[in-house]
């Protein structure tokens, strides 16, 4: 909903029990709810281009679409496959190792926070930070708050 009426920012993502506590798994599982729906938002392009017209004409209705050079340029584009919510068959998922969807979320949060290295600031935007910074402390610093 707060796509629909283009909100920029979608508050207290990965947030429980009213925002009193927070989950970082939780975080990955809003982080592909939220990337689904920005990719339902993104919308169909509806060009020539994209509807493949003259390709169904020519595969017809007994063929398939996987051979052809068109399929292969554009199917990315236009698919969204999540990469924590189980979308195989009862086979390939027990297979697999019969994960849960939180087990499977657990183990990537885990991952991520033994693993992810930030990539560092350039030297240029952090001296614009503690610009900011400094102005903001002199600012609130000479303003004086009432209880």
């Amino acid at each position: 909903m707060a796509a629909l009426g283009d909100a920029n920012l979608i508050h207290d993502v990965g947030y429980l029990g009213q925002g009193l506590v927070g989950d970082p798994a939780m975080l990955l599982m809003c982080n592909e709810i939220i990337s689904y729906v920005k990719r339902f938002m993104r919308g169909f392009e509806m060009t020539s281009e994209h509807m493949a017209i003259d390709v169904i004409r020519k595969v017809g209705a007994e063929g398939h679409f996987m051979s052809e050079e068109h399929t292969r340029k554009h199917f990315k584009e236009e698919l969204w496959r999540p990469a924590l919510i189980n979308r195989d068959d009862l086979v390939t998922w027990e297979r697999k190792g019969s994960l849960t969807y939180k087990q499977k979320v657990t183990q990537r949060t885990i991952e991520i926070l033994d693993n992810h290295k930030p990539e560092e600031l350039p030297a240029e935007i952090k001296t614009k930070i503690w610009a900011i910074a400094k102005e903001a402390e002199k600012k609130l610093a000479a303003m004086h708050f009432k209880a």
